[in-house]
């Protein structure tokens, strides 16, 4: 996807090369995202990281095509995929009954992996999406899903549920954008 720059990587005599669009060289993924982090003070302004965000994914139609860049034809692996994710999470003894249990589906985009997958294995879905035009849509294809029960505008860096408040914290391609995880302040298991 590109976000905010287009960044190229490419293997030259086994040392990974980066060139954004805006023609910057960078030798290492871990540079290119320093010099983004250090841009600008306000990572929340327009011109601000998430901002930037904000304005990319306000700009791709919202449909799961749209949302996966054109890559729509990959849900059902993908679902599959991660159903089997969430069974492999039950036998290592994360807890929560079939139909039972909370979630919250973090930047949702137009619901997809709600709508497909989590909505299926737990009882309660909280939907957080930052772009209104993909909360929108999610809005419309989660209506008939009695167990949704709230759609939160905010973006994922703004998040901080009560403890507990969740058996699962679902986050697909949004911990892509927290910059938080590039110092280390957030885990992925």
């Amino acid at each position: 996807f590109e976000l905010v720059h287009r960044v190229r990587f490419i293997h030259c005599n086994c040392v990974l090369c980066s060139e954004d669009s805006q023609g910057r060289k960078y030798e290492t993924r871990e540079e290119m995202w320093a010099v983004e982090a250090a841009q600008g003070s306000d990572l929340h302004s327009k011109e601000g990281w998430y901002g930037k965000a904000i304005d990319y994914w306000a700009s791709v139609p919202p449909t799961v095509d749209g949302v996966l860049g054109g890559f729509g034809h990959v849900t059902t692996l993908d679902m599959a995929e991660s159903a089997g994710f969430l069974i492999k999470c039950k036998r290592v003894g994360v807890q929560w009954g079939e139909g039972s249990g909370s979630v919250v589906d973090c930047g949702a985009g137009v619901g997809r992996i709600s709508q497909g997958l989590l909505t299926k294995h737990f009882g309660t879905v909280d939907v957080l999406e930052p772009v209104p035009q993909l909360i929108c849509q999610a809005k419309q294809s989660l209506a008939d899903h009695p167990n949704v029960r709230d759609f939160l505008e905010i973006g994922l860096e703004a998040f901080a549920p009560q403890e507990q408040a969740y058996n699962c914290i679902w986050i697909q391609v949004g911990k892509l954008h927290l910059l938080s995880m590039l110092h280390g302040s957030v885990q992925v298991f």
